[in-house]
């Protein structure tokens, strides 16, 4: 999956959900967290959100971010800007349903592509 995105202010998270139809399983978020200079990766379960790993990058609100997510089997790797990558492993994908989500700030999404295995 590719796409852009910019953001209105740096208060807030932006970024995507994955495993979201069921809310009594477990899901996993991927949020670009500008308050914080990063990006991290969560566990959410019964509504407690779990920190799983995080990588630094500086964000400015206004700017336009290029963002890659590539996921093989169990791996799930974001790559932002070709200048930091966040990997981690992500169970139970297949036939799931996933999501973009936006709190605390307004986020535009551009040119969203999904790409089949090759």
């Amino acid at each position: 999956m590719d796409f852009t995105f910019t953001f209105d202010h740096t208060a807030g998270t932006t970024g995507l959900i994955f495993n979201a139809e069921n809310p009594a399983e477990p899901a996993f978020r991927i949020e670009f967290e500008p308050q914080h200079d990063r990006v991290a990766a969560y566990q959410v379960a019964g509504g407690n959100k779990q920190e799983v790993t995080r990588v630094p990058f500086g964000f400015r609100a206004d700017s336009e971010y290029k963002v890659e997510v590539v996921i093989d089997g169990t791996i799930c790797v974001v790559y932002i800007d070709g200048k930091a990558a966040l990997s981690s492993r992500i169970y139970g994908l297949a036939g799931k349903e996933w999501g973009i989500f936006a709190k605390g700030t307004q986020t535009e999404f551009k040119e969203v592509q999904i790409h089949a295995p090759e």
